[in-house]
């Protein structure tokens, strides 16, 4: 009889078990289709593989720039557009500034700056006194004229990280203008040459808070300038980078005619990158140089990563190249579209995205689109 009542006590005990486990599994399953495992609240969505397409293709953009949460593509005499990247679905936003009299690929919106809800953009025209620095605010877009007529095409402007509201420009006659109120009004802080080159980038070093260099493409050699005191004086380098070379390599060919890009180690102020048609390092803060990348292409962009220095993305026109050591070696990445151009590139290190806009390699140089990829 004891036998029997432990018997069916066991049979009632594993049913009930049995109850509850498939009660439990039921509920967890809910919660996971409901979203409300405990954990995040979501499932992470899986990161899309390769370059996923932006739009723009009928732009003529020339190059995008990362502010915030917003992409902005500078397309030249089709204007400013700028993207929500952080916003699933968004669209491209029209913010002013086309003119389709312009000539193709060469006037227009060419690089934009974005402090809080100012926005600067560098404009150029065949008209000297209808090009320079537009100015608006966000909401508005109402573009005015900020100092243009500054006689020739703005070609880049760079926002000081040290100093909020210090903005300096480079324009394509071989001159740099400084401004400590983002832009209402300029000073200019180097010339060149009357007429003289394109200055190509204004970089800040990251460690040195003073200091800015100026590159660009030279007549018989390439520019290359230095300030220590936030751009009120320069040393030229150019000779004595070119005196380095000749005694380095015996040859003053070695020394490139123009620079497209200059770069600096987050993590060494010793280390330097200046792009040309070759990518060089300097490990010695410039007294020696060496090729770590000897393909010929134009280099206009080094990016390094603030939080690994050792990880480089390198755009060259034909390739997009990463280095995961320092720039001892290189792993090419694959291009949006077959027979393309890829130019200026932009980088989210955070979320590990690299945005950028390639163009065919047909003598019309045709856009075919802004485009992101996720490394």
């Amino acid at each position: 009889m004891t036998r029997k009542v432990l018997e069916v006590t066991r049979l009632e005990v594993v049913k009930i078990l049995k109850a509850m486990l498939s009660t439990t599994l039921v509920i967890i399953f809910l919660l996971r289709v409901l979203g409300c495992d405990g954990d995040s609240g979501m499932e992470p969505q899986p990161r899309p593989e390769g370059w996923v397409f932006m739009g723009l293709a009928d732009k003529e953009v020339r190059r995008v720039r990362l502010f915030g949460d917003y992409l902005y593509a500078c397309a030249a005499r089709d204007g400013l557009y700028r993207i929500n990247v952080q916003q699933s679905g968004a669209e491209w936003e029209f913010l002013g500034l086309a003119d389709s009299t312009l000539p193709r690929r060469i006037d227009g919106v060419l690089d934009v700056a974005v402090l809080n809800d100012n926005l600067v953009a560098a404009y150029s025209t065949p008209q000297a006194e209808e090009t320079g620095i537009f100015r608006a605010r966000e909401g508005e877009f109402d573009w005015q004229p900020s100092d243009s007529g500054l006689g020739y095409g703005v070609s880049t402007l760079s926002p000081s990280p040290w100093a909020s509201e210090t903005i300096f420009a480079g324009i394509t006659g071989g001159a740099v203008y400084k401004s400590n109120n983002f832009g209402r009004n300029w000073k200019q802080v180097l010339v060149i040459a009357p007429t003289g080159p394109t200055i190509e980038v204004i970089r800040f070093h990251p460690i040195r808070a003073n200091e800015i260099w100026v590159v660009g493409q030279g007549f018989d050699y390439a520019e290359l300038y230095r300030s220590t005191d936030s751009g009120e004086t320069w040393q030229d380098l150019r000779r004595i980078l070119n005196v380095i070379f000749f005694h380095q390599y015996g040859d003053s060919s070695y020394f490139p005619q123009s620079l497209s890009e200059i770069a600096f180690d987050p993590a060494n102020e010793n280390v330097i990158y200046l792009g040309s048609d070759w990518l060089w390092k300097s490990e010695d803060g410039g007294d020696t140089w060496s090729t770590t990348l000897d393909t010929v292409g134009v280099y206009r962009t080094v990016a390094i990563n603030p939080f690994n220095s050792k990880e480089i993305l390198v755009s060259s026109g034909s390739a997009l190249l990463i280095s995961t050591n320092g720039a001892k070696t290189w792993q090419s990445i694959a291009l949006p579209e077959p027979n393309s151009v890829i130019s200026f590139i932009e980088v989210d290190w955070q979320k590990r995205i690299v945005y950028t806009h390639i163009f065919s390699r047909e003598l019309s140089r045709r856009v075919l689109g802004v485009y992101k990829m996720y490394f």
